[in-house]
């Protein structure tokens, strides 16, 4: 059940950290949720979330969102640092924004883009010994196929408009 909970902090700024249960590694929506929240909130620079509530309404330093895929259920968390004058109007603009991604998905260019954005700096993921530990990590720990990093590529490649509607509509 869904719940608010403020902690006062005599600061001149709030952070704000809106949630919900996600994404585990075997989902069946794993690539379609990636890929949407690369668009939402995850690619901090050109995301809808960071476009809007920091570059359009300037009502925030950072607004982002992401997901931490885990063994079971992960924590889907969207979020922002903002004035404190200022956290009433920016939650609710982080919360329409992803209301209306949720209805509407992304746009095609938003689509292509993003495909771009992770096909093309993917090997960037694996430029130091820790990253690629990390992933070995991953697969061993979250049982995870063995050609699970070989078939990323492709299966982002895969995604639809409609699968990234279907996957967001179901969470």
């Amino acid at each position: 059940q869904a719940f608010e909970k403020r902690i006062d902090f005599s600061s001149s700024q709030n952070h704000i950290v809106i949630g919900l249960p996600g994404l585990k590694f075997l989902d069946q929506d794993y690539f379609a949720l990636v890929l949407g929240n690369h668009i939402l909130g995850g690619n901090a620079s050109v995301s809808r979330i960071f476009t809007i509530v920091r570059s359009q309404q300037g009502l925030a330093y950072d607004a982002h969102s992401y997901f931490s895929p885990m063994a079971e259920l992960g924590p889907f968390i969207l979020g922002c640092q903002t004035e404190k004058s200022q956290a009433p109007k920016a939650v609710e603009l982080i919360k329409q924004i992803l209301r209306e991604f949720i209805d509407n998905g992304p746009t095609p260019q938003e689509l292509e883009d993003a495909k771009n954005n992770i096909l093309g700096s993917f090997a960037l993921r694996f430029e130091s010994n820790q990253a690629i530990a990390e992933y070995v990590k991953n697969i061993g720990f979250y049982h995870l196929p063995i050609d699970f990093y070989h078939q990323y590529r492709n299966k982002i490649k895969q995604v639809s408009q409609q699968d990234i509607m279907k996957a967001f509509q179901s969470r």
